[in-house]
């Protein structure tokens, strides 16, 4: 199935393509449990209104921005991906237990604070790995405007970058520069997510993430998860 027909599909039934409310155990962390497997199927909004054999017209992150503005407490950094048109907020999101939370919508990044976990994730700059998540694509109400989104999401391109791509994350009055060194595809469900999130690095890096691969409009899940990981430039 083609990412347009995936769209096409979203539209008619709803989705979060990103993790959902609330992640289910597979990958570990630390001491706990965390994984990225969907549980949108419970999501609210599952189908929009008069839609039977033809979706809503799509949303955009640019028209959705303009007309609505950046959610609130996603003033912690900005992330900016310029090869494929990316210059999104980040809200700072605290890890403790079994539950990642997921952005507030399609237009924002969360980063994700790990602290709880030993040897995991870090923060932007700090000489770690500082871990990033954001929507491919998105179908559900937005509760902080009160309107439903169906559309690709900031992250919806993230597919397309490849080695020496250009990453840049502004903190705290400076900005840092990345490089991407290597993209992958994993299992959604069998990947040992602790792996990925690890501090442990010889460079400072991020690692970006979010789902991919087919759909299914069963489960309302993705197949995969895209890893993006890149390093800081001297």
């Amino acid at each position: 199935m083609s990412r347009q027909a995936q769209l096409v599909v979203l539209a008619l039934i709803g989705a979060c393509a990103l993790m959902g409310a609330i992640l289910a155990a597979t990958g570990t962390i630390g001491g706990g449990s965390i994984s990225l497997r969907s549980t949108s199927k419970n999501s609210p909004a599952s189908t929009v209104a008069g839609v039977s054999a033809t979706p809503r017209v799509q949303d955009s992150v640019t028209a959705w921005t303009k007309k609505y503005g950046e959610p609130k407490g996603t003033d912690f950094a900005r992330l900016r991906i310029p090869s494929i048109g990316v210059n999104a907020p980040v809200g700072a999101w605290a890890v403790n237990g079994k539950v990642m939370p997921e952005p507030y919508g399609p237009v924002d990044v969360a980063w994700y604070d790990l602290s709880a976990f030993p040897g995991q994730g870090g923060y932007p700059g700090a000489g770690k790995n500082a871990v990033f998540g954001a929507h491919a694509d998105l179908n559900r109400d937005i509760a902080s405007v009160g309107q439903h989104y169906t559309g690709p999401a900031v992250f919806w391109d993230l597919d397309r970058l490849k080695a020496g791509d250009r990453i840049e994350v502004d903190i705290n009055g400076q900005t840092l520069k990345y490089s991407v060194t290597w993209a992958r595809e994993v299992d959604a469900n069998t990947t040992d997510w602790g792996q990925h999130w690890s501090s442990n690095v010889k460079v400072d890096s991020i690692t970006l993430y979010t789902c991919s691969g087919k759909f299914n409009p069963d489960t309302h899940e993705y197949s995969t998860r895209l890893i993006v990981r890149a390093e800081r430039l001297k």
